[in-house]
């Protein structure tokens, strides 16, 4: 009893595939389950080392694709700009970086994506502004009565009509 106890806690503790196989092979002792275990264990480990892993195209190195390549960030991502003053001669734009829209030629400061946002968020909010300012201050006016007295084209009137008695 005390030792299909120790064998069910032994499988549950394994790895699920690991459990699985043990279990399917159906051991007669903790110690049969434990060798079954490291068998299983050394033949997953077998097929794991002898699987083609990717090789990067960028790099050369096998392990990783393309787009987990170290290599390609290096070469997408700019080092760091140092400030410099405006007023420099030396300095020209294509030393720019924006750090906003990622494009090179400017700064933040001098970014139009950045500028049309800016202006789009501050034209959103105060048109919200407005609509719940107005949603304050709502007048109601009533539609007009049916009795109203001026004339609109199907009105009847009697007065201009000649009478056919005559």
């Amino acid at each position: 009893m005390l030792e299909d106890l120790a064998l069910f806690t032994f499988s549950l503790g394994l790895h699920p595939r690991l459990s699985n196989n043990v279990r399917c092979r159906n051991p007669k002792s903790l110690n049969d389950a434990i060798n079954v275990a490291l068998e299983e264990e050394k033949i997953q480990n077998l097929l794991y080392k002898t699987t083609i892993k990717p090789k990067c195209s960028i790099c050369g190195k096998p392990g990783h694709s393309e787009s987990e390549c170290r290599e390609k960030r290096k070469l997408t991502v700019p080092p760091h700009v140092p400030l410099v003053p405006r007023s420099s001669t030396s300095f020209n734009n294509s030393q720019l970086y924006c750090n906003y829209c990622k494009n090179k030629g400017h700064d933040i400061t001098q970014c139009h994506k950045r500028k049309y946002n800016n202006e789009r968020r501050n034209t959103l909010n105060s048109d919200n502004r407005d609509r719940q300012a107005a949603m304050h201050h709502i007048t109601f006016e009533p539609p007009p009565l049916l009795s109203d007295p001026s004339p609109t084209p199907y009105s009847t009137s009697y007065e201009n009509v000649p009478s056919s008695s005559g």
